[in-house]
């Protein structure tokens, strides 16, 4: 079908009834619903120019879908081709949305770079940065150690591109087909920056704070963590959940409410549905993300952690959710890949 011949009173219709879909109800990714919100996206975007009431309501579906689509996309790091291919889709749509995001732009250098594109890369880590300095929402800015990354990102392009001329001009003959010693020192700082990069590539965060590590030190983490601990490691792959020794797989959407609980709602308060907005496509009319979304979300997680026998629960209160019972975390993931929580 193809929603965009479709009024946006027709899609908003159509969108309120897959609020009751089955995949809506296990809190599943809806891809009918995101091409639903693009098909709004595009009305709202001509409509607004001429009616300035139709410019919150514009901004509103803009921004869930990037939100939703940066959330959720496959990981820049994907280790096959048609995953890194998936990514680039998935960005380059969210940057017809939003051109100056600079999380996209930087994601987009972090693929080039995987890719070995080096020049490419150079131009979306140089436009995240420029981008940064005048973006107004603090849920798309790079965080600070992005900002560092990406800073060494582009040393890292100049780095190879210089020192693959090198390699090439010495196996054409070049100084009788030895490195002029002078240019050794790009190879030893190229070593070392990428070591640096992957060294604190993935983020550690627990009740003491947060710091950065290899995937190596992720892993040995999962087969050696203290007990009682509850583990969500959020892996190129998929995300798991770990305690005692066992773990679960668990949906994109479920694994990153889970994440927002564990951060927020021990602390003797409770999590509302307007702070869990961004994890859901709700109807623009709700102030955050709706029962009917929540619940079976909430359910599910509940179920997880009692399989786990984890000693720990989600409870509804009057103001919200709250995790009930006495744990300790570690949350694992990509520092290329983090949104502002």
């Amino acid at each position: 079908m193809r929603y965009r011949d479709i009024s946006l009173d027709e899609l908003e219709e159509i969108e309120q009834e897959l609020h009751l879909s089955e995949e809506s109800r296990k809190g599943l990714l809806n891809y009918t619903k995101i091409e639903i919100y693009d098909a709004m996206h595009t009305h709202l975007s001509i409509l607004s120019k001429d009616d300035k009431d139709y410019l919150d309501y514009y901004t509103y579906i803009k921004k869930k879908l990037v939100c939703y689509l940066l959330r959720y996309s496959s990981s820049v790091h994907g280790s096959t081709a048609k995953e890194r291919a998936k990514a680039e889709k998935v960005l380059k749509r969210v940057q017809s949305y939003d051109r100056k995001n600079p999380i996209v732009s930087y994601r987009l250098g972090c693929l080039a770079y995987v890719q070995k594109k080096f020049s490419e890369s150079i131009v979306h880590f140089q436009k995240a940065l420029d981008f940064q300095k005048d973006y107004s929402d603090v849920a798309f800015l790079l965080s600070t150690e992005q900002i560092n990354r990406a800073v060494l990102y582009l040393s890292n392009c100049s780095l190879h591109t210089a020192c693959q001329a090198l390699v090439i001009g010495s196996e054409n003959g070049q100084n009788n087909g030895a490195v002029n010693p002078i240019f050794t020192g790009f190879f030893t700082q190229l070593s070392y920056n990428e070591g640096v990069l992957k060294s604190q590539a993935y983020r550690m965060t627990t009740l003491d704070g947060t710091e950065y590590c290899s995937i190596e030190e992720c892993s040995e983490t999962c087969s050696s963590a203290p007990k009682d601990t509850v583990m969500l490691f959020f892996r190129d792959t998929g995300t798991e959940l770990h305690f005692n020794g066992i773990k679960e797989a668990v949906a994109a959407p479920h694994a990153h409410v889970l994440r927002h609980l564990l951060l927020n709602a021990h602390r003797l308060k409770a999590v509302t549905p307007v702070c869990l907005k961004d994890y859901f496509l709700d109807s623009h009319v709700i102030g955050g993300a709706s029962k009917h979304a929540l619940e079976p979300v909430m359910e599910n997680l509940n179920t997880l952690l009692t399989e786990l026998e984890t000693q720990i629960s989600i409870k509804e209160t009057d103001g919200g959710y709250q995790l009930i019972g006495s744990f300790e975390y570690i949350l694992m993931d990509r520092a290329d890949e983090h949104l502002a929580d």
